[in-house]
């Protein structure tokens, strides 16, 4: 057993395991598919597609973010990874010519938090710091962006080049989203599996108050967003 796996629990680490059924809700046209992925007492997460002229009316009390998978609902290529939605009832239509497929993450009414830690990711994005936590050096393949911070949610794309490359151990006190950009490996929960193969759209749940570390188990570049309500 070598050190990474001797101490290591990336995003998808302690994982919850996501549920996989369909869940077609009512307000929506032929074309259209909602599946239910996973939720909490926070945000729900659903995978949505929209065949070209479809519609998908939904009711986000806290707001939502639209995890871009394809193209934007207009058939273009998306300016940004990320979208964020105001709080309130929305009607999605697919204008492109071909299918429109993006997650959704639904944050639940309530009343709103306040901050009482900012998670190390959002402080990391702000800084032109990549740790190798094995060699204390500098990693210049690793970077991380802040897409949207705002007073309900926070979404930072992060990317991995190397093996190497891992964060200091931390925890998160609320549950955190992962979604995979591209395809690469990781390290699972019980180490003596071996490194765990995701590809694009892949969702994993970091548990809140849960010890984990971050970082590549492969040679290929990891990519992916991590979505953290405030």
């Amino acid at each position: 057993m070598n050190v990474h796996q001797g101490i290591f629990s990336a995003l998808v680490g302690c994982v919850v395991s996501v549920s996989s059924f369909l869940g077609v809700a009512t307000a929506q046209t032929a074309g259209a598919t909602s599946e239910f992925v996973w939720e909490n007492g926070s945000m729900v997460v659903h995978r949505l597609s929209l065949e070209p002229g479809a519609r998908f009316a939904s009711d986000s009390p806290g707001g939502s973010i639209i995890v871009f998978l394809t193209t934007e609902l207009d058939g273009r290529m998306p300016s940004a990874e990320v979208a964020w939605r105001d709080p309130g009832p929305t009607t999605m239509e697919n204008r492109g010519g071909s299918r429109f497929e993006a997650l959704i993450v639904d944050l639940k009414g309530g009343v709103i938090r306040s901050r009482r830690v900012t998670p190390p990711e959002v402080v990391r994005a702000s800084e032109a710091v990549a740790p190798r936590v094995f060699s204390g050096a500098y990693d210049p393949t690793w970077g991380a962006r802040n897409l949207i911070v705002n007073d309900r949610i926070s979404v930072t794309r992060e990317r991995y080049g190397s093996s190497g490359s891992v964060d200091p151990l931390h925890f998160h006190p609320q549950d955190a989203v992962v979604i995979y950009l591209r395809g690469g490996d990781v390290w699972p929960a019980a180490p003596s599996y071996g490194p765990d193969r995701v590809r694009r759209g892949d969702v994993r749940v970091v548990p809140g108050n849960v010890l984990h570390l971050t970082g590549n188990a492969g040679s290929d570049p990891l990519e992916f967003l991590l979505i953290i309500p405030q």
